[in-house]
């Protein structure tokens, strides 16, 4: 070959490669440009979207306290509808200050957590309710004890009106929330799904910048997971005592009945129900209610092994389920946690042992007529189903203790 045409293929050679060599740093360039913005956009939607869902659970937490707000002055309405003069002016007095002041607050907090029209909008409607109903009640309770007329019993009727129309307020308040609670974490999940996709076509396009890319990947990842993590929490956990929820313990029973069919092992079944829980609220209180609850929960959490399950069924009802032990070995458990009650406070348990035969309802059942002959034996104490709805009732060990001295 000349030395011309030799020179003329290594320059055009070399203009080829330094083509090439520019090529490749504006694709890294381009790589990096693109790993970059699409990370940084992933990550900021993702934790946008999860202040979102943290928001949406706020608000819908603070509506649904309204609505339980409301709840108690509907079950004050009705105590004091239906108890007229029996009612002492002091005790009916003290429970609608104690409610409209939880409600006021609730209003209050609801307002705080929103700038939402439309909520705000419902929130002036309940306010103006809320007021009309404090006012209709301060007048009756002031009549309390006197014999009723006809002004007395239109006031009664308007105090039902307006009650019903808070109520309604706040179940509309309710559904507006529990949508957006949804409707955002949805969005989260489909944020945090469209942000992984990105940093996966980031990662293909951007070979080089691998490292960078799959931290990026991972950062995401765990925030979707730590999204969904708090979602499974959130379904699976009673909020107020930190225990399982009837939803788990649904769920949970038919699962460990079939376990434990296998092995052989006994699986014994406790409903805990606080004594006089209702009393307890009125002489100290909703606030009071719910630390006692809690108080509970703790005990609870505390006085059975991590492989046993504790949860709250509803208002002051418990369950618990006891693997690999029979109900006379579960009494020391439940005396232990008697201790770590509060104000004194007593519960009764009813405790049914699986025969391995019986659906998760039918022990459960049992269990319950259990705790009713406990209650009915003078509460503070446990009932054991046997056979035939008998039942063998046993006191708690430091109450036994004192008996036998005696």
């Amino acid at each position: 070959m000349h030395w011309f045409e030799q020179e003329t293929s290594f320059r055009w050679k070399a203009q080829r490669s330094e083509r090439q060599v520019v090529l490749l740093v504006v694709t890294v360039a381009f790589a990096l440009g693109a790993v970059l913005l699409l990370g940084m956009r992933g990550i900021l939607l993702s934790q946008a979207e999860h202040r979102e869902v943290q928001r949406s659970a706020k608000l819908g937490s603070t509506a649904a306290d309204v609505k339980i707000r409301t709840s108690e002055l509907t079950e004050w309405e009705h105590n004091f509808s239906t108890g007229g003069p029996l009612i002492t002016s002091v005790a009916s007095r003290s429970t609608f200050m104690t409610s409209t002041d939880h409600l006021e607050r609730a209003l209050r907090a609801l307002r705080a957590s929103t700038d939402d029209t439309v909520i705000l909008n419902i929130l002036d409607a309940t306010q103006h309710d809320y007021e009309r109903f404090q006012t209709l009640g301060i007048t009756l309770l002031s009549g309390v004890g006197k014999k009723p007329d006809a002004a007395t019993r239109s006031a009664v009727e308007e105090l039902r009106t307006t009650l019903g129309m808070m109520q309604g307020h706040a179940n509309e308040l309710g559904t507006i929330t529990d949508t957006r609670r949804v409707t955002s974490a949805l969005a989260s999940d489909t944020a945090a799904n469209h942000a992984t996709r990105l940093f996966i076509a980031a990662g293909i396009v951007a070979g080089l910048l691998l490292a960078l890319s799959c931290w990026l990947g991972i950062r995401v990842v765990r925030l979707h997971r730590f999204a969904l993590d708090q979602m499974a929490a959130i379904a699976a956990t009673d909020p107020l005592t930190g225990l399982a929820n009837r939803r788990t313990w649904d769920h949970t029973l038919p699962e460990e009945f079939l376990r434990t069919a296998r092995s052989g092992a006994p699986i014994t079944i406790a409903m805990i129900d606080i004594d006089k829980f209702k009393n307890f609220n009125d002489s100290y209180g909703h606030g009071a209610g719910d630390d006692l609850l809690r108080a509970v929960g703790g005990a609870l959490r505390g006085g059975v092994r991590a492989t046993d399950l504790a949860a709250r069924l509803g208002g002051e009802e418990f369950g618990l389920m006891f693997f690999n032990s029979e109900p006379e070995a579960c009494l020391a458990a439940i005396d232990a946690i008697r201790l770590n009650i509060p104000r004194g406070q007593t519960f009764s348990v009813g405790l049914a042992q699986w025969d391995g035969r019986e659906t998760p309802i039918e022990v459960t059942v049992r269990a319950d007529k259990a705790l009713y002959a406990a209650k009915e034996n003078g509460r503070n104490r446990a009932a054991i189903s046997l056979r035939d709805d008998d039942f063998r009732i046993a006191l708690p060990a430091a109450a036994s203790k004192t008996g036998a001295a005696a």
